[in-house]
């Protein structure tokens, strides 16, 4: 931490949705309810369960006549509204079944995708224990819009002491603003014969993780002959472990700094006033990229590092394009500050002062503290 500047990590919050267990369908489709024609009220059909992270009007699902392939009904799933990346609207079931280890599982359903941008559609099976334990998982995600209702399918072998498989339908904005809309019909998970022919393994998505190892300002002498400049380094580290190579931004924005309280000379002792350096006062300055693991550094694609003058709003210091940044990297972080002669009084308390909020007055010493707050995002 610094001494005289302060940092703040993004807080990531993980929204976990409530996956309900519905019936076991006769011998074939092991789904229950994969035509949406039962129990037509909310957001989605008997046996299924609705969840998004999305803020209030910005996500949707509803059983619709509208659009259907088989029968009267389809599910309609959209995020419409004001989007940021990450987001996501799904509808779940859950399959209890002696499932056979020496088998495979194929899932079947028909999507109509009338729009889609900044999105996809994701399919995905996770495959649980008979105590509720994750094992592992299979995914296939769309990104092209259809016509039509199209058969879109994912076959995976059946992992050791599988009893539970949850079936995971519906889309997620991969960008500010992304949208879709999605039908789904015919839902089917099907027991078969492996084929021994093939093998399969399975890497599941981690985390965009960032943190950094601070130093300290140094001391600055008070002078009004001269420059008063001080300087401080950190070094950034920054791992892409979602696998989906979507590309990432690491962003900084600040607070001024702002004394500690003073006290207010022309009051007689009866004020006191806070004095702010201007955090445009600050410059960081970035060196190159340096690998650690995983995906090279790219000379243009990146990651690349940029040298900016800290303000308020977010700005990029390290940015990797879609395709690349898929690694484990490092940044040396160089932090500039220029301390004007005068600053400005930005609160008062007390009586007497011949001095109002907004004047200048020469700077004083004392503590100074700004909040530096970082944030690292996929896809930006």
């Amino acid at each position: 931490m610094f001494r005289k500047v302060k940092y703040l990590l993004l807080v990531l919050i993980v929204v976990i949705a409530s996956i309900g267990v519905s019936a076991v369908s006769a011998a074939g489709n092991l789904v229950s309810n994969g035509s949406f024609e039962n129990n037509i009220s909310g957001h989605t059909g008997d046996g299924w369960n609705y969840a998004t992270s999305a803020s209030p009007g910005a996500s949707s699902a509803e059983v619709t006549s509208a659009e259907a392939y088989d029968g009267t009904y389809s599910q309609a799933i959209a995020q419409e509204g004001s989007t940021e990346p990450g987001e996501y609207a799904r509808i779940t079931t859950d399959v209890v079944h002696p499932f056979d280890s020496a088998k495979a599982v194929q899932l079947n359903f028909r999507a109509k995708i009338p729009s889609l941008a900044l999105a996809r559609i994701t399919a995905k099976l996770e495959f649980y224990d008979d105590q509720g334990m994750y094992i592992s998982n299979a995914y296939k995600e769309i990104t092209n819009t259809t016509v039509s209702f199209t058969v879109f399918e994912l076959y995976t072998l059946i992992p050791d002491n599988t009893q539970k498989v949850a079936i995971i339908l519906g889309g997620e904005v991969t960008d500010y603003g992304g949208y879709y809309r999605v039908y789904i019909d015919d839902v089917s998970l099907t027991e078969q014969a492996a084929n021994m022919n093939q093998t399969q393994v399975g890497i599941v998505s981690g985390e965009l993780r960032f943190s950094t190892l601070s130093g300290s300002f140094l001391d600055v002498k008070l002078t009004n002959s001269g420059i008063m400049e001080t300087v401080a380094t950190t070094t950034a580290a920054i791992t892409d472990d979602t696998g989906r190579a979507e590309g990432w931004n690491l962003k900084i924005s600040a607070t001024n700094f702002i004394s500690d309280e003073l006290n207010d000379p022309s009051s007689e002792g009866q004020a006191a006033y806070a004095l702010m350096i201007p955090i445009s006062a600050m410059k960081l300055e970035t060196s190159s990229v340096n690998h650690v693991a995983g995906q090279q550094v790219h000379p243009v694609h990146g990651p690349v590092a940029h040298s900016i003058t800290v303000s308020g709003s977010s700005q990029t210091i390290v940015k990797a394009d879609p395709g690349f940044g898929s690694g484990s990297y490092q940044v040396v972080i160089g932090y500039r500050l220029v301390i004007p002669k005068t600053l400005q009084i930005v609160s008062q308390s007390g009586t007497g002062s011949k001095f109002k909020v907004g004047d200048y007055v020469g700077a004083r010493s004392s503590i100074y503290t700004a909040t530096l707050n970082f944030s690292a995002g996929t896809g930006l």
